[in-house]
Formats: structure tokens, C-alpha cells, sequence
């Protein structure tokens, strides 16, 4: 190797070989450290100590800037198991974990995150980690020396299991626990209610009534909760009386509230205007 100092304050680094000299590093007038390999320039320190890895055209914002690429558009790998194939990569893909440690044992790859807390008290941590079945798992909950959680996994075959029973595959969205939707719910084919008298509850911030449609004990209720709970209608699936449709009061016609049918003590009324006129089946 031989060293050159020339009278513009750049310091050269040159090897040889044979009657050929190779530029290995120039440190410049500009305080700028510039490395070559086979005479191009590959990575540079500026006069900020941002160290940056490309060809020395772009300016480099952080203390590790890379601009680089390789061929699959990746600008950085981590961990051994690159494979050179197309369908390894990904469009806007431009880093790389590979779930492979130095001695080549397999393992899964991610990322892991700590913070110190708003209070200075202690370190917050998780992680996003894809496994070695292929779900991707996001740890939440450390906290010091107690480990995170998982809270969420999306299964190799695009399951989202949110809360718990994280392995099932049998529904698109599991989730364990309350779930709020601030606008619209579209469902193409069947909602599945499941569990101990469970219920739809309706509340609407733009009026005064509000309602909950209820299975409970072979009824389905129909629940007014703006007036003490009361049931309203239910349709029984049994017991006494065998199969029957209950109405808590009169049924009135949508277009005419004159027109309404009256249950009154052992007879049915069916009256058509003001004056209580009309047919009475008793």
C-alpha cells in the first residue's frame, strides 16, 4: 500500500498491483472519508460523522444512511439466508430479516422495540415477529423484567386472531373481547351470535329510545332499555303455550294510528279511527 499527500489536503490510500494502483480511500479537502473498491466509490464518512453506504452522489441525513441496493431492491439484510429468487422479494420491500444465526441454526426473525416510559420508571417493551409456521405475531405488555404478551397474530393464511385463540382458522376475524365499530358493518352472508344469553344491544346518540334484541331462555326479547328494560316483544320457542309471538301492547299501523289492533281482556279489537270503532273477536 502507499500513502500520497498532495497539497489540496487529500490524503490518499492506493494499493498496487502489479503496475496497476487501486484507490482504496481519499480523505478529501471537504472532511469527507470516501471508500473505493474496484475504483468506485462505495461508502463515505462526512464531516457530521454520518456514515452513509452508496456512491457518494447523495447526501447522507442520519449517523447510518444507505442508499445502496442490491439487485432485489433490498438495501439492507440481517441474518444469514438470503436466496437470490424473485419470489423470496417483494415490491416495496427494502430490508431484510433472516431467521438464520451465525452457527446456521433456524430460527424465527423480527423486530423488537423498548422505551423508557412517560413516567422514567422503567423500560416498555415488545416485539413483530414471524414465526417458523409463518405467523406474524405482535407482542405488546413488557414491561422490566416482565416479558410481553402476544395480543395479535395474522396466520400464515391471512387469519387475524385478536385477544386470544390465536391458532384457530376457521374465521376470518376472532376476536376476544368487546369490539366498537364507529361506522357501518357489512356482512355478506351470516352473523353468528354465540354464548350465555347473548344479545345485540342498539344504541342511537341521536334520539332517546334505546334497545337490545336479547335470546335468553328459549325467548328472543325485544328489550325497550329507555323504559326500565322493558320487554316489548318476544317470540317463545317453548315452554308453557308452546310456540307464540308476545307484544307488550297494541299493534298500530305504520301509516294510520287510528288503524291499530287492541288486545283487551279475553278479545282482540281491531279499531279504524278515533271513536274506538271497529270489529272486536272475543
Amino acid at each position: 500500500a502507499e500513502f500520497f499527500a498532495f497539497a489540496a489536503a487529500e490524503t490518499y490510500l492506493r494499493s498496487r498491483t502489479g503496475g496497476a494502483a487501486n484507490l482504496l480511500l481519499l480523505a478529501d479537502g471537504a472532511s469527507k472519508i470516501r471508500m473505493f473498491t474496484n475504483g468506485n466509490e462505495r461508502a463515505s464518512i462526512d464531516s457530521n460523522g454520518n456514515f452513509m453506504v452508496g456512491n457518494g452522489a447523495d447526501t447522507p441525513y442520519a449517523p447510518l444512511h444507505v442508499y445502496a441496493e442490491n439487485g432485489r431492491g433490498l438495501n439492507a439484510i440481517f441474518g444469514k439466508g438470503f436466496v437470490d429468487n424473485a419470489n423470496y422479494h417483494y415490491d416495496d420491500a427494502n430490508i431484510q430479516l433472516n431467521g438464520r444465526d451465525v452457527d446456521g441454526n433456524d430460527t424465527g426473525s423480527g423486530i423488537e422495540f423498548n422505551s423508557r416510559n412517560t413516567g422514567n420508571s422503567n423500560w416498555l417493551h415488545g416485539a413483530i415477529t414471524q414465526d417458523r409456521s409463518g405467523n406474524f405475531n405482535f407482542i405488546t405488555g413488557g414491561a422490566g423484567t416482565t416479558a410481553g404478551a402476544e395480543r395479535l397474530r395474522i396466520t400464515s393464511g391471512g387469519y387475524v386472531n385478536i385477544g386470544g385463540s390465536y391458532t384457530q382458522t376457521s374465521k376470518r376475524l376472532y376476536v376476544d373481547g368487546s369490539v366498537e365499530f364507529t361506522s357501518n358493518l357489512t356482512c355478506v352472508n351470516n352473523v353468528s351470535i354465540s354464548g350465555v344469553a347473548p344479545q345485540i344491544i342498539f344504541t342511537d346518540t341521536n334520539q332517546d329510545a334505546d334497545f337490545t334484541i336479547k335470546n335468553d331462555g328459549g325467548q328472543l326479547n325485544f328489550i325497550d332499555r329507555t323504559n326500565s328494560n322493558t320487554t316489548r316483544l318476544y317470540a317463545n320457542a317453548g315452554g308453557f303455550g308452546g310456540d307464540r309471538l308476545y307484544i307488550s301492547n297494541d299493534i298500530v299501523h305504520t301509516g294510520d294510528t287510528d288503524t291499530k289492533i287492541e288486545f283487551g281482556t279475553d278479545c282482540l279489537l281491531y279499531t279504524s279511527d278515533a271513536a274506538d270503532e271497529g270489529l272486536g273477536v272475543d
